[in-house]
């Protein structure tokens, strides 16, 4: 058994059919996925302290946010790249994402610097291409790894 992410994003325009983007070797041009797919779920909580300064705590849930890394090399994959990153900062486009192959999709928005950099310190050789994106909601509690058994199949996210 392993570990294995199968990344999609759904984009739904206000008046349009949604577009689904597989981030996988079959999608990007030079025959590779995402270098980092690096989820990460952060508490929102609140802790306050009562009369006797007896500190209590709560968890509203957990805030689910996903950094991406890619190496690209082709101008093909830099514009299903910019796609995806327009759209998680378009309010008029519906962004979901999934990690476990379509299964669950989560609605999401971008933060943080969307800027490529050189790979391998020169632009010619390609370049390093990274951003992060954020659910909307609050996940009640934390979900489980995305599993795959011995025949490929995938369990849950």
């Amino acid at each position: 058994m392993g570990y294995r992410w199968d990344v999609r994003f759904r984009l739904t325009p206000m008046n349009g059919l949604p577009k689904t983007i597989t981030l996988d070797v079959t999608t990007l041009a030079d025959g590779r996925g995402p270098i980092l797919i690096h989820p990460a779920y952060d508490p929102e909580d609140d802790v306050d302290s009562d009369v006797t300064r007896t500190m209590r705590g709560r968890l509203f849930g957990w805030r689910c946010s996903v950094e991406f890394g890619f190496q690209i090399k082709t101008m093909t994959n830099q514009a299903t790249l910019a796609e995806i990153r327009d759209a998680l900062i378009d309010q008029t486009i519906a962004v979901e994402m999934s990690l476990d192959g379509g299964t669950t999709y989560r609605e999401s928005v971008g933060t943080g610097s969307f800027s490529p950099d050189r790979l391998n310190g020169k632009w010619t050789a390609g370049a390093m291409y990274a951003f992060t994106a954020v659910c909307k909601t609050l996940l009640p509690a934390l979900p489980r790894i995305l599993t795959v058994d011995a025949a490929g199949d995938s369990m849950s996210w």
